[in-house]
C-alpha cells in the first residue's frame, strides 16, 4: 500500500464487519495509516479515530472513551488480526508474487 500510495481500504463482504469502509468516527478520514481504535470504558464497544487531531479533540469532549489506550490498526506492517483474517497456509501457497 505504501509503494502504490493507496491509503483507503474496504473490508471484504464475507468478513464479520461486512463490506464496511474503515473511517474515523469523528472526521470521516479514511487514511488507514492514521487510523487507530479506542475502546469504551464500560462497554465492549470500540471506535476508529485518526491520530491527529481527533484523539486529542475527543478526549476533552467525551469521557466515555479510554483515550490513553489508543492503538493503531497497523502492527508489524500488517493489519490487526481481528480486523482482517490472515490467509490460511493453503491460501498463502496459492497466492502469486507480484512485482513493483
Amino acid at each position: 500500500m505504501v509503494k502504490s500510495k493507496h491509503k483507503e481500504i474496504m473490508l471484504h463482504p464475507d468478513s464479520p464487519l461486512k463490506d464496511t469502509p474503515l473511517e474515523c468516527y469523528n472526521c470521516s478520514s479514511k487514511n488507514l495509516f492514521l487510523l487507530g481504535f479506542v475502546s469504551a470504558k464500560k462497554e465492549a464497544v470500540i471506535i476508529l479515530l485518526c491520530r491527529e487531531p481527533c484523539v486529542s479533540q475527543l478526549s476533552v469532549k467525551d469521557c466515555n472513551w479510554d483515550m490513553e489506550n489508543w492503538q493503531p490498526l497497523i502492527e508489524n506492517k500488517s493489519l490487526l488480526s481481528w480486523l482482517v483474517r490472515y490467509p490460511s497456509e493453503i491460501e498463502f501457497k496459492r497466492s502469486r508474487m507480484i512485482t513493483p
